[in-house]
């Protein structure tokens, strides 16, 4: 549990949640769907005893899973907190930018997800660790403890971490898999709160983004 966890939890009870295959959680042999992740997470809820709804706190491609969550057993969700999630329609970058823009943007994460796989598998996990310390999240917080940082990095040498992750990635922006998240009529009526990183943040990445692609 990281240090912003552990201070919630001195009010709230808090459970970190790492999805099967990611980090030290065991694998499933479910496929890696939205879907599946939320049933998934449905099932370990059962187990934990709890009388109040909860409120959902998800990361990037987290969100896809807890927006679907939230669809799936809206009466067990009491509000939604997303932190620069993965959209649903993610998938219209492909479609509005050129071949040639599209494969420049960096906006496909699947070739990287590839690399750090294939590195996980030939133990050369060492080298993602170094490429990471300037990649997000360290990009966008530089106050982690040493602890928090060795948990962040230790999970991106394991080949089953590394597969896993692709894994959610292609079926993240399977339309079949997640055609029912695109539909805004069957989300309960919640609190949703959305964060996202600073604006001179995304400022500086987007200007990068268009000397590539003019490049």
């Amino acid at each position: 549990m990281d240090s912003s966890s552990k201070k919630l939890a001195e009010k709230y009870g808090v459970m970190v949640y790492e999805r099967s295959g990611i980090n030290k959680s065991s694998i499933s042999k479910e496929k890696r769907t939205p879907h599946n992740i939320a049933v998934e997470l449905y099932s370990l809820l059962d187990q934990v005893k709890h009388q109040e709804k909860i409120i959902l706190f998800a990361h990037s491609q987290g969100g896809l899973c807890a927006l679907q969550f939230c669809r799936l057993y809206p009466n067990l969700v009491k509000g939604i907190i997303l932190l620069d999630p993965l959209a649903a329609k993610d998938y219209e970058f492909k479609d509005r930018l050129t071949k040639k823009e599209y494969a420049k943007s960096g906006v496909d994460k699947s070739q990287n997800f590839n690399i750090m796989k294939t590195l996980a598998k030939l133990k050369l996990g060492w080298i993602t660790k170094k490429l990471l310390k300037n990649a997000p999240p360290f990009y966008y917080y530089k106050e982690y403890s040493k602890e928090e940082t060795k948990d962040i990095l230790s999970c991106v040498d394991s080949p089953v971490h590394a597969a896993t992750v692709l894994e959610e990635y292609i079926y993240a922006h399977d339309l079949e898999e997640i055609k029912g998240l695109l539909e805004k009529s069957d989300f309960p009526d919640i609190p949703l709160v959305l964060i996202t990183h600073s604006y001179e943040l995304a400022i500086e990445e987007n200007m990068k983004l268009v000397q590539v692609l003019v490049m």
